[in-house]
């Protein structure tokens, strides 16, 4: 990949957005939709934003977004209430890896909509296993805060007990998978920050069901 090779020439570093908040927690709620979306606000990206949400802020949002219900919102209607909300400027759908990679390397971090089977439920250590990309249950919304050569680093909204401490890495093949299978990925541009959010020092750092 082109990563790979700009890691290979040393021009480039394994991606991380950090995000100084704790992983939000959506409980048995079906509103991963709300969760995800505000959990990827909470993380930097090149604007250094700094909102703060918490999981007391995850229902009123989700209350928001056109359709949303027991079977959980659309990731787009999300997007759609986030703009309208004035919490985000813009938002785009990324094609392709290339284009996942690009705005990960450049800007930020990403949100997902995918499958989530059962066996995606339970990790290995922080490594979400792709055994399908075929499930009877709802979808999934979550986001992507950084990647490596071999591994798409990822954010849930179960809390801290999921994975390592809610964050968890997946196998570039299998979310290729599940990008091909129906999943979406979008780039999601921020408000420019305040001067004081600004002075924070930038990253990122080196080294169609309802979604529930």
């Amino acid at each position: 990949t082109r990563l790979a090779a700009m890691v290979g020439l040393g021009i480039a570093a394994d991606i991380e957005w950090s995000n100084e908040n704790k992983v939000l927690d959506q409980g048995d709620a079906p509103e991963c939709v709300s969760a995800g979306t505000l959990g990827l606000l909470n993380t930097d990206d090149e604007h250094h934003n700094n909102p703060r949400f918490t999981s007391r802020d995850i229902h009123p949002f989700f209350v928001k977004i056109a359709g949303a219900g027991p079977n959980g919102a659309y990731g787009r209607e999300g997007l759609k209430a986030a703009k309208a909300a004035g919490l985000i400027s813009a938002y785009a759908r990324l094609a392709n890896d290339a284009e996942i990679d690009d705005w990960l390397e450049n800007h930020g971090p990403v949100a997902v909509g995918t499958v989530w089977t059962p066996a995606m439920t339970l990790p290995v250590g922080d490594i979400v296993v792709v055994d399908s990309t075929i499930s009877t249950d709802a979808g999934h919304w979550w986001f992507l805060h950084g990647q490596d050569i071999y591994y798409r680093h990822g954010t849930n909204s179960w809390g801290e007990d999921f994975a390592d401490h809610g964050l968890f890495r997946m196998r570039r093949c299998g979310f290729t998978r599940l990008l091909k299978a129906g999943g979406e990925a979008w780039a999601i541009v921020q408000p420019v920050a305040t001067p004081a959010a600004s002075a924070r020092k930038p990253s990122p750092s080196s080294t169609a069901k309802g979604l529930r």
